[in-house]
């Protein structure tokens, strides 16, 4: 399957699945239209992290490039949050889908009271959706871009210097390539600013070699060579093994499932979470007091004999 035809491929798909359901929706009495409406509208939001679903892809990509290009779907994603027109290009394209597979798009009833869902006071069933689907999942969207991508900023910020390719533009960047270059000390023989003027060797050297310009740290690598330039050639391979994502959530999945077998299937949810915390942290160790503490926290017919 093209990587262009993918949005089209997953919209026909869905456009299937939604005639399949509504038909046997019609056969059983019930009515799903505001479900499907709501699927519809995310099969076209979620096209806006195409772009990025790509790039994260790529085998040579390095946690600087996925920042920077992050950041920058970060950036569009306000602006269209921010226009009051944006949902509406979006609500064209589902009422075309929902006409093609003869679904009524309205909203849920608006209460004048009501705890248990959204209830905008709205107008039209576009500003119902846009209400209640469309800002929230860009609202969400914003939010986790910055926690997975630019929450560590600040320090990697420093390995843009190098992939400057002028000297000046390493001087401006300077005391932020220092910063990053003190958090991985440990890792380096020498002390920050010697650093620094190792970097501007290594970029005199670059230059000397062909005005060679490295756009990641794999083919920066190739071109430092360690016995010349054993501190930048560290921090290139530091920047070059540090996950630009992870499987937090597949992990989750995988210990979810081997601690809620057949005998513990009647197991409530408080006690599955609790069960699942400590078998993805395992690593953080227990005392048998703070176990007692948590347990005397709720009132029991029996004391506790130690």
């Amino acid at each position: 399957m093209a990587s262009g035809q993918c949005p089209n491929t997953i919209i026909g798909i869905i456009q299937t699945t939604l005639g399949e359901i509504n038909s046997w929706a019609t056969g059983c009495g019930l009515s799903l239209n505001r479900r499907k409406t709501e699927l519809m509208l995310s099969t076209t939001k979620y096209k806006l992290s195409l772009p990025l679903s790509r790039e994260l892809q790529k085998v040579n990509l390095d946690l600087v490039q996925a920042m920077d290009l992050a950041k920058d779907l970060r950036e569009e994603v306000k602006k269209i949050r921010e226009k009051k027109d944006a949902f509406s290009a979006i609500y064209e394209a589902s009422k075309k889908i929902a006409e093609n597979l003869d679904i009524e798009i309205k909203h849920k009833r608006i209460a004048r009271r009501q705890k248990n869902r959204a209830n905008p006071e709205v107008q039209s069933t576009e500003d119902y959706f846009r209400a209640t689907a469309f800002n929230p999942f860009l609202d969400f969207y914003i939010m986790d871009l910055g926690e997975g991508f630019t929450k560590h900023e600040n320090i990697l910020e420093g390995f843009s210097a190098l992939f400057k390719h002028d000297l000046n533009e390493i001087d401006k960047v300077a005391d932020k390539f220092i910063k990053t270059v003190e958090f991985y000390q440990e890792f380096l023989t020498t002390k920050p600013h010697a650093v620094l003027v190792e970097l501007k060797v290594w970029k005199r050297y670059l230059i000397r070699k062909g005005d060679i310009k490295p756009g990641n740290s794999l083919d920066a690598l190739d071109h430092c060579p360690e016995e010349k330039f054993p501190n930048i050639n560290a921090l290139l391979r530091i920047l070059a093994t540090l996950p630009v994502s992870t499987f937090t959530a597949e992990r989750t999945f995988s210990s979810l499932k081997r601690i809620k077998t057949i005998l513990r299937n009647p197991t409530k949810e408080d006690r599955l979470n609790g069960l699942t915390t400590l078998a993805i942290h395992h690593d953080i160790p227990i005392t048998a007091d703070e176990v007692i503490d948590e347990l005397s926290k709720k009132s029991r017919k029996l004391d506790f004999l130690l």
